[in-house]
């Protein structure tokens, strides 16, 4: 009994000499055999002020911190002075993995870094198969949240079906979309529709308001489009194309003008279709007027006698007649044959020159689908002067029905 005693004194004074070099010395080293070490109170491994801590199995075994089968919170690192952490793996890779209502969160009073170190690294946020929120930034402050990328692709909502809302409308908010040569494209499919500005938007919508020189095309793919300017309202739209200067040009097959008030402040039109209104065409100018341009008129030029049929089609032109002699109190009749008369119309004729016989008129004796009569008289007295002028006719078609 004596021997055992004696041996377990000795004992316990060999442990307490390796535990005193392993905290004393700087060079000692405190080994367990044991496979587990218990503590009934907190256990602390504490190095000295320069002395590094390390844990581990110096094998391909596992270091396992914080894995035993209860609720604990497992802490690595202070946030005191210059103190790091850091955690590295080779091809193995690292995983942080909590329960369904577990948190993982990841705060700095600095800047978070999550980066590839390999040239073709990929970086993945939420990309598992589960239904995921995921938020980038806040509303605090002057928050900002950039997405960028290299010469690669930037892509957002690239898949399945789905609704992306970039910015809001709330207060000063301001979504600018920029791009450099490689243009900004906005399609859809078939069905879509593209708004720009909804129901309750009373500020501007400005469309090529640049100060270079540019090209703003609308609907002009080669598919067939109904293009609506001021359709969806049913208040008084005011449409304003042009600027007061330069041209605009609306080159199409059919183009209806439609509306219930007045077409004011327009400098030219120039068109190859008709032209229709329910109400006026009026002209205030002292000069111009209402008539027809270079291209309308036509002009003929009367042989043998002041009785030959001539033709001339258009809606204006100019006759001249023979000289053949007319009597005073004489008349000669002949036939105009023009295709752009209807029997409706109303033909228009004045002298331009030409009669030397003083009290010699021309009118209209009779129209007729594709040509009318034009009468010219000298109404001088018997034995007065005879007409023998080459007299050139105005005349001019006004287009009428008589329903």
């Amino acid at each position: 009994m004596k021997k055992i005693f004696k041996g377990l004194g000795l004992g316990f004074l060999a442990l307490a000499l390796c535990v005193t070099l392993g905290v004393g010395s700087a060079s000692a080293a405190l080994t367990l055999d044991a496979t587990t070490v218990t503590g009934s109170t907190t256990l602390t491994l504490v190095g000295t002020t320069s002395s590094a801590v390390s844990l581990d199995s110096g094998t391909t075994g596992a270091v396992n911190v914080g894995t035993g089968a209860s609720a604990k919170t497992v802490t690595v690192g202070n946030v005191t002075g210059a103190t790091a952490v850091n955690v590295n793996t080779g091809t193995g890779g690292s995983t942080v993995t909590t329960t369904g209502a577990g948190d993982f969160t990841v705060a700095s009073g600095d800047d978070v870094v999550i980066n590839g170190a390999g040239a073709d690294a990929v970086i993945n946020l939420g990309t598992a198969a589960v239904a995921h929120t995921i938020t980038v930034g806040n509303e605090t402050g002057a928050t900002s949240v950039e997405i960028d990328s290299g010469t690669g692709a930037l892509s957002i909502g690239n898949a399945i079906a789905k609704t992306i809302t970039i910015g809001n409308e709330t207060g000063a908010t301001a979504l600018n979309l920029k791009a450099g040569t490689g243009n900004i494209d906005i399609q859809g499919v078939a069905a879509t529709t593209i708004t720009i500005g909804d129901a309750a938007q009373t500020g501007t919508i400005g469309l090529g308001v640049s100060t270079a020189d540019m090209t703003l095309n609308l609907g002009t793919g080669a598919g067939v489009h109904t293009i609506n300017i001021g359709t969806g309202g049913t208040g008084a739209d005011v449409i304003t194309i042009g600027g007061n200067v330069g041209t605009l040009a609306i080159d199409t097959g059919d183009w209806d003008i439609s509306t219930t008030g007045a077409m004011t402040g327009i400098g030219a039109i120039t068109s190859d279709g008709a032209i229709a209104t329910t109400s006026s065409v009026k002209s205030s100018s002292a000069s111009a007027g209402i008539g027809y341009a270079t291209g309308a008129g036509c002009a003929v030029t009367q042989i043998t006698s002041r009785t030959t049929g001539v033709t001339c089609t258009g809606v204006s032109g100019a006759i001249t007649t023979d000289t053949t002699s007319l009597a005073a109190e004489a008349d000669a009749t002949f036939t105009v044959t023009n295709t752009s008369v209807a029997i409706g119309d109303v033909i228009v004729l004045s002298e331009r020159s030409g009669s030397n016989g003083g009290m010699t008129s021309v009118e209209v004796g009779a129209v007729a689908a594709g040509s009318f009569n034009i009468d010219v008289v000298n109404n001088n007295a018997a034995g007065g002067t005879a007409e023998t002028g080459a007299i050139i006719i105005n005349f001019a078609v006004i287009k009428a029905v008589s329903s």
